[in-house]
C-alpha cells in the first residue's frame, strides 16, 4: 500500500522539523573569506550624527566568513537584519550593526555596504532658492578580529576653470563639470567618526565653484565669476582635497580622484593621490 501523501497544509506544520543543511559539514573543509547576498536595493533612512535623516534606496551587500565545519551562512538572516536596521542606517550606528550581524551568522567577520544617492538641500548663493544636489555615497563596514572598520566613498560634483586657458586668452576661459571622489577608511570608535558631510565640505573648497541644481541670472553670474577668480587644474584641486583630509588623524587610509570631463579636448582629465597612515 502506497505512503499517504502530506499536504500543503501539513508540510507547513511548526512541528515539521526541516534539516539544517547550512550547517552540515563540507565536503571541503575550508574556511570560506565572504559569502552573502549582492545587489538587493532596498529603502532606508540615512541618519547624521546631528539627528538629520534622508530618506533614499540603496543597494545593499552583506557577508560573512564560513568556518570549516560550515557548509554555508542561512542568507534569510543578512535580510531579516537589513529590514531590522533600514531605518537608521548611520556611520554612529554601524558598529552596532555588524556586532548584531555577527551574532545573527555566527561569524568572525562580517561585512555591511550601502551604496546610494545621498540628496542635499543647497541654497543658491544670491538667490536664496533651494534644490537638492544629489551626492552618490557607500557606506562599507567591516568586522575582523573584534574590530570594526568604516570605509566612506561619495563623489561630489564641481565646476572647474582653466589657469592656463585664462591666461593664455585675450578674454575668457574655456571651464568644466568636474568630479571629486573620496574615499577615506577609519576604526569605528566613539572618537574617530566622519560623516559625509565632511567629505563634500572638503571637496567644495578645493573646486572652482560649487554645483547647483537652481540658479538665478544672478546667482549664474555670481557662480560664473566665482570660478573665473578661483581657476584650477585638475592637479590643484586634487591636492587640495587631500591636503585637507591627509592632516586628520582619525582617517587610516584614504584616497582622492579628480575628473574634468574637458569642454574643448576630445578626452577628459584625472588625477589621483591616496595615502595611508
Amino acid at each position: 500500500m502506497s505512503q499517504p501523501v502530506l499536504s500543503l497544509a501539513e508540510r507547513n506544520q511548526s512541528s515539521f522539523e526541516l534539516p539544517d543543511v547550512q550547517a552540515e559539514t563540507p565536503a571541503v573543509p575550508l574556511v570560506v573569506d565572504e559569502a552573502g547576498i549582492v545587489d538587493l536595493r532596498y529603502p532606508i533612512t540615512m541618519q547624521e550624527a546631528s539627528g538629520t535623516s534622508h530618506q533614499t534606496v540603496a543597494n545593499t551587500s552583506f557577508a560573512a566568513s564560513v568556518p570549516t565545519d560550515a557548509r554555508g551562512v542561512h542568507m534569510s538572516r543578512f535580510v531579516e537584519t537589513l529590514h531590522d536596521w533600514h531605518r537608521r542606517i548611520a556611520v554612529h550606528t554601524l558598529s552596532a550593526l555588524l556586532a548584531d550581524l555577527s551574532g545573527r551568522l555566527d561569524a568572525q567577520e562580517v561585512i555591511a555596504k550601502f551604496e546610494f544617492p545621498l540628496f542635499l538641500e543647497r541654497t543658491a548663493p544670491v538667490s536664496g532658492g533651494s534644490a537638492f544636489v544629489a551626492y552618490d555615497c557607500s557606506l562599507e563596514g567591516r568586522l575582523q578580529s573584534e574590530v570594526a572598520d568604516c570605509t566612506l566613498t561619495t563623489r561630489v560634483p564641481i565646476t572647474s576653470l582653466c589657469p592656463c586657458s585664462r591666461e593664455i586668452s585675450d578674454y575668457g576661459a574655456h571651464n568644466q563639470r568636474g568630479s571629486i571622489e573620496i574615499s577615506v577608511s577609519f576604526e569605528l570608535t566613539e572618537h574617530a567618526l566622519l560623516e559625509f558631510g565632511d567629505l563634500i565640505a572638503a571637496a567644495d573648497e578645493a573646486g572652482s565653484a560649487p554645483i547647483y541644481s537652481l540658479l538665478k541670472r544672478t546667482d549664474e553670474r555670481y557662480v560664473t565669476m566665482q570660478a573665473y577668480e578661483n581657476p584650477a587644474f585638475v592637479e590643484d584641486i586634487t591636492r587640495a582635497v587631500a591636503a585637507a583630509l591627509r592632516s586628520d588623524l582619525r582617517i587610516r587610509a584614504g584616497r582622492v580622484r579628480v575628473v574634468n570631463e574637458e569642454s574643448i579636448h576630445s578626452h577628459n582629465a584625472y588625477a589621483a593621490i591616496k595615502w595611508a597612515h
